[in-house]
């Protein structure tokens, strides 16, 4: 018996870091599925078109449509004041909220709510035990200021007005949800129209309709929805979906999101086995949920852009290198299809199988071949065509003046208002330095990989969110394979 037991401690030893791992993905689900207590439904709504004061002894009734769910608070929206005239505990505690249920049951009165800052602005908190809502209903709300405070009510920002709702006062209901639902709801509540990826389905259908989606770039600017500066793989993807129905946002949001989500998912679960098969379980861990869950990558879902798509085959491209280098090239040629971003990784990654993996010219030349022969496929019909308009919409990324978005610091170029073409010589001639160090085996292709892309985001003319996740899978790359390479014994 103890020596069986002992066995059995032996072997629990030998997968010590395979429970630890398995605990940690245990934690961050229970994390995932906590309450995030911010997840708020509006009903921010108001019948007068210009702030308020609550007048003492006057109570102002409304009516609400409550969510099916859990009500944990309300909100109201007021004008805090200016910074010398800020409210005080005496203006607001003695502000009171009834609820009567749909039945005319006095449900609850809360008092002395809480004065927080939301998005900037200040808004009354009201607290109480949870109302449970199994279907929506209409609830009537008293808000009375019992004493002699001063309050004034604010027009909210974004008017939601429901079905059976006669509001008098800004309101805000608060339902209680956890993490993951909430980060889904954003991402579903997002509007594509605004986005660019409603613009890949417009090229599809011009595509369907027989047009080049590229001809506008020789007409005037305001002629192009957006500008078709990339290579037509997801405008052939769009079309072959609007060929099947998909030919409006709706659907094609419907549609693109699932796909979106599930190569969102899927690099996360390459990054993940990578690791594991590194013998870094425990790293895997924090790996996935590094690449599911920070800012970039959660912007990129909340988009549905085409990043993921690219990233992906890019990822699969660098991993598979060194046991399938033919699928490896293909799949590099079909990342580049869907967004450039990657044509840079080209040389480097010739340079690779050349000098790291000894492959023969002639097989290097096949490999050189095979990256390009999908963008190449796709590509040809619409330049043969109207080749000027593929020629320069294409090679808009070198003529594209420099701009500062999202609040990223200025370009170099952009700092010192260089505009011709001179301005990515700098950039080209830093990447030229990592394939020097290539061929010279001083950088293999993985840390090569994330210095390039590292370059592009730092010298880059234009900068958005959605580049930073071509960067972070290589993040994760070369953390695991130096933590295989020095095992801190």
């Amino acid at each position: 018996m103890a020596k069986t037991i002992k066995d059995l401690v032996l072997r629990l030893r030998g997968h010590q870091g395979n429970l630890i791992a398995g605990v940690l993905l245990l934690i961050m689900l229970l994390i995932l599925l906590s309450p995030t207590f911010k997840s708020r439904r509006s009903v921010e709504v108001l019948s007068k078109s210009e702030p308020f004061v609550l007048v003492p002894k006057v109570p102002v009734a409304n009516k609400v449509l409550v969510p099916v769910g859990k009500i944990d608070y309300f909100f109201v929206w007021v004008d805090e004041g200016v910074a010398e005239n800020k409210l005080k505990p005496v203006d607001f505690e003695s502000v009171e909220l009834a609820v009567i249920a749909p039945d005319g049951r006095n449900l609850l009165k809360v008092t002395k709510p809480k004065l927080i800052k939301r998005e900037d602005n200040a808004a009354l908190q009201f607290s109480f035990p949870t109302i449970s809502v199994d279907d929506a209903e209409i609830y009537s709300l008293v808000l009375e200021q019992t004493g002699n405070g001063k309050i004034k009510v604010r027009i909210p920002n974004n008017d939601q007005i429901k079905s059976g709702e006669t509001i008098a006062i800004a309101l805000q209901l608060a339902e209680r949800k956890n993490w993951l639902t909430s980060m889904l709801d954003k991402i579903y509540s997002e509007n594509i129209a605004k986005d660019d990826i409603s613009m890949y389905l417009h090229r599809g259908l011009q595509i369907v309709q027989g047009k080049n989606p590229y001809s506008c770039a020789i007409e005037t600017t305001e002629a192009c929805m957006g500008y078709p500066a990339h290579l037509p793989g997801m405008y052939l993807v769009a079309a072959g979906f609007a060929k099947f129905g998909v030919d409006d946002l709706v659907r094609w949001a419907q549609v693109w999101r699932p796909i979106m989500i599930l190569t969102w998912l899927s690099i996360g679960a390459i990054l993940a086995i990578y690791s594991y098969r590194k013998g870094r379980p425990i790293l895997a861990v924090a790996i996935l949920g590094f690449w599911l869950f920070n800012r970039w990558s959660v912007n990129v879902a909340q988009i549905a852009h085409t990043d993921f798509l690219g990233v992906l085959f890019l990822l699969l491209a660098i991993i598979l290198v060194n046991r399938m280098p033919a699928l490896a090239a293909l799949f590099l040629g079909i990342s580049i299809s869907v967004k450039q971003l990657a044509i840079l990784i080209v040389p480097i990654f010739i340079v690779y199988l050349w000098r790291h993996k000894k492959v023969k010219f002639s097989k290097l030349f096949l490999h050189l071949v095979l990256v390009f022969i999908v963008p190449a496929l796709i590509t040809l019909p619409f330049f043969i065509n109207d080749p000027s308009a593929v020629t320069k919409a294409l090679l808009n990324v070198t003529e594209r003046s420099a701009q500062s978005v999202h609040g990223f610091a200025p370009s170099m170029d952009q700092l010192l208002d260089v505009t011709n073409n001179s301005k990515s010589f700098l950039m080209l001639f830093i990447v030229g330095a990592v394939y020097v160090a290539g061929w010279r085996k001083e950088v293999n292709l993985v840390a090569g990989t994330l210095l390039i892309m590292a370059i592009v985001m730092g010298f880059t003319s234009v900068l958005y969110n959605q580049y930073f996740v071509w960067l972070l899978p290589f993040i994760a790359l070369v953390v695991v394979d130096f933590s295989v390479r020095d095992k801190f014994d």
